[in-house]
């Protein structure tokens, strides 16, 4: 197909530079808010109870970066109209090349990766203790929401006075229209309104931007959390020598 994914496709300069980019968002957005985690350890052994994707990262792409140009063109007009089947040749093709830069990733950056998990994850954790050895990426899934405005792809917290009813969404609608309109904070603008005696506000006692969930890059990993064989070796012993 003559579209223009196809001229990042073709081109295997692309996963280099699309693993590149990535590489520095793990190195300059990974934080508390941007990684989520979920994975359990078996009682006894230190190893982790089941292989399956348990560390979540999430990103929104950087301007004039081939990660974002890659993601417009994924998006592009000139894929309106495609039948059935060049679709689904299409969803098989861009999954096969992110399953190429997810594996460049891991082959070249694997140590900065492990480095960064580390760092947000356990961060009072030792190497040799904990030495993440398998880590691979199982998807890396992009989205283009640059037709949502910035506030909302954020959730609200509203708290309420106890029995009050609201409408959530009309709350919700107001304040980020608000904040498009005026730059301000959530914060700023629920105080103003108190003040000004908005009865849309009259029963809330408190508003306060969540967290963001909509962003354009979420890369699915597994991570092995297992303690180290020796590690669990010594514990054993220092259980044993204490009875």
């Amino acid at each position: 197909m003559d579209k223009e994914i196809y001229k990042y496709l073709k081109d295997e300069d692309t996963i280099i530079k699309l693993a590149d980019d990535i590489i520095e968002a793990f190195r300059t957005k990974m934080n508390q808010d941007t990684i989520d985690y979920s994975f359990d350890i078996a009682k006894g052994t230190g190893k982790i109870k089941v292989v399956e994707p348990n560390t979540f990262f999430n990103f929104d792409t950087e301007d004039g970066s081939t990660l974002e140009e890659f993601k417009k063109a994924l998006f592009c007009d000139d894929l309106a109209g495609l039948t059935q089947n060049q679709e689904n040749m299409l969803v098989e093709d861009v999954s096969e090349f992110l399953k190429e830069v997810s594996a460049a990733i891991i082959d070249k950056h694997k140590q900065e990766v492990r480095d960064n998990i580390r760092k947000n994850i356990m961060p009072d954790s030792r190497p040799k203790d904990f030495p993440f050895e398998k880590i691979f990426i199982t998807s890396i899934d992009i989205a283009d929401w640059s037709s949502i405005p910035e506030p909302q792809k954020y959730l609200l917290r509203i708290g309420k006075e106890p029995g009050a009813f609201i409408r959530t969404d009309v709350i919700i609608n107001y304040i980020q229209n608000r904040q498009e309109e005026t730059g301000k904070s959530v914060e700023e603008i629920f105080k103003e309104e108190k003040i000004e005696k908005n009865p849309l506000f009259t029963q809330i006692t408190d508003i306060e931007q969540g967290d963001k969930y909509l962003y354009d890059i979420n890369v699915t990993m597994f991570v092995d959390y297992s303690l180290a064989e020796k590690s669990m070796e010594q514990l054993t012993e220092i259980k044993e020598n204490i009875k």
